[in-house]
């Protein structure tokens, strides 16, 4: 589910920001800024709502799932993609 309720604001976003015309990029930046604003209110929030000890916790919980997803899954799912697009290429 949280990947769906991430995945329509970013495609509308993109949609915004790959348009030539200056207004729709300036809409698009400004929505990525609103989306960005109340993602971090609901961090701050639910941070406040947490002892310290829990909050810590939660912080390098999360600081070490980014890391992991950023730099280990990005690769592979990054290698991956490559190798299936060189076989569909060489294939044609």
């Amino acid at each position: 589910m949280s990947a769906i309720a991430f995945a329509v604001p970013s495609i509308i976003i993109k949609v915004f920001l790959t348009r030539n015309k200056f207004i729709l990029k300036f809409i698009g930046l400004i929505l990525t800024f609103m989306i960005f604003a109340v993602l971090y209110y609901i961090v701050l929030v639910s941070a406040a709502l947490m002892g310290i000890d829990e909050a810590n916790k939660w912080s390098f919980t999360y600081l070490t799932s980014f890391t992991i997803d950023m730099f280990l899954v990005a690769s592979l799912v990054a290698i991956i993609k490559s190798r299936i697009m060189l076989f569909v290429l060489s294939a044609n």
